[in-house]
């Protein structure tokens, strides 16, 4: 699991990265709900260089826009449904 750290922006709530797996990962706010309640995307093949930019960005949501959503080079999945393991007993 990557941490993601909150962000100032109307279109995102949450951004994190991890470098050895060059994956980002976006929450995108539920309205009115807190953050931590929305939906979260993971962007895989995402280069260091471009989180550089996005992390430090004026604009997160614009940055999403004209640089990530819809670009073919970073494959994305909704990850938030996936069930969450849970830990098993021992005897």
């Amino acid at each position: 699991m990557i941490t993601r750290t909150v962000v100032k922006s109307s279109l995102l709530s949450a951004i994190g990265y991890d470098a050895i797996t060059q994956t980002l990962e976006i929450e995108f706010p539920r309205k009115g709900q807190p953050v931590g309640s929305g939906s979260v995307y993971a962007y895989y093949n995402f280069p260091a260089e471009e989180w550089a930019k996005f992390s430090t960005a004026e604009s997160f949501g614009k940055w999403f826009l004209a640089n990530i959503k819809n670009n073919p080079k970073y494959p994305y999945k909704r990850i938030d449904l996936e069930p969450v393991p849970q830990p098993t007993a021992t005897p």
